[in-house]
């Protein structure tokens, strides 16, 4: 195994070919993981297969497929960018405990350049249509309607204009830039959130969909990773219920009768798993944490409509809402 006396570092960064930049150090002890330095723990794979398995089961009692993502660490995607040659990968240890509903993309992201950004460690624009579609494709839905939706979104693609310092270009003196792709979907993007003035775990982000070729309803625990990619989900989902969180909350699946369930979480956080039973009601994940949250009179609808679908509530907010204007996002 290397050692990172090889590596170009400043701060938090690691400097790779072609402008490439990568995540040094955080919370998840990324380069000690991936120097064999630090080790995931037999616990941390036996919670992770555990959890699984109980989402699934879940899931399918609810009457919903049921899949869980693993975003790849860039560094992993973009091997032939990254300083070393050799290292961990996290990702093909927890692959090995894993149910047949785990989603690892590797090849999916090399298959469109890599799908990252130079300057962040998250998917650029090619990579969230990527991983938008092997979604839709992983729940089977209709391939023809897929392969439709897929090819709008591919056509939206414009070329960057503006200079752009990505999350890790920002950690740099002077930051350093990219030209960034970008797309706008076509179709109106209906979206309600519980604003959360600050922190991550616990903000709900509601979509109602009007792309032609959207179906069915979506619910999602995860992380930054699908949470950029939720505008890109939109052309094959109806209504999606984005829940930024570590945890499986069955009281959202029993509330919002979804017909598919994503868990996804980016490869580092595999470091350490927990356990779902240690998840707090996701309403009040926000609250709990010391994060006010604040609600509008339309959010406070939006929510009340989507944790009860099968209500007159519900078929009112619905029909009104496709009645009305609303400004399609950009992603």
């Amino acid at each position: 195994m290397q050692d990172l006396s090889e590596l170009k570092l400043a701060g938090n960064v690691v400097f790779g070919q072609d402008g490439h930049l990568f995540l040094a150090s955080d919370r998840h002890f990324t380069m000690d993981v991936l120097t064999g330095q630090k080790k995931t723990t037999e616990r941390s794979l036996r919670n992770f297969k555990e959890n699984l398995n109980r989402r699934e089961v879940l899931s399918r009692r609810a009457g919903a497929r049921y899949l869980h993502l693993v975003a790849p660490d860039k560094h992993v995607a973009l091997r032939q960018h990254f300083p070393l040659s050799d290292f961990v990968v996290l990702g093909e240890q927890y692959r090995d405990h894993a149910t047949p509903n785990f989603l690892y993309p590797v090849e999916e992201l090399r298959a469109v350049g890599g799908g990252y950004s130079r300057t962040d460690t998250h998917w650029n624009v090619r990579g969230q249509i990527a991983i938008a579609g092997l979604l839709a494709r992983s729940f089977e839905l209709e391939p023809a309607e897929v392969a439709a939706a897929e090819a709008v979104l591919q056509r939206q693609i414009r070329p960057g204009t503006r200079p752009t310092a990505g999350d890790l270009g920002v950690k740099l003196t002077p930051p350093q830039t990219e030209l960034m792709e970008s797309y706008r979907v076509p179709w109106k993007i209906h979206s309600f959130s519980n604003e959360m003035q600050s922190g991550n775990d616990g903000r709900i982000r509601i979509t109602f969909s009007e792309s032609p070729h959207a179906r069915g309803r979506l619910l999602i625990f995860g992380d930054s990773f699908i949470a950029q990619t939720q505008n890109a989900l939109t052309a094959f989902f109806k209504e999606i219920v984005f829940c930024r969180t570590r945890f499986f909350h069955h009281e959202m699946v029993v509330a919002t009768r979804p017909d598919y369930v994503l868990s996804e979480n980016v490869e580092r956080y595999l470091f350490a798993v927990g356990t779902d039973a240690e998840a707090p009601p996701m309403l009040l994940m926000a609250q709990l944490s010391g994060h006010q949250v604040s609600f509008t009179e339309q959010n406070l609808a939006a929510f009340g409509a989507i944790m009860a679908p099968r209500s007159r509530h519900y078929k009112d907010f619905v029909g009104k809402l496709y009645g009305a204007e609303a400004v399609a996002e950009p992603a």
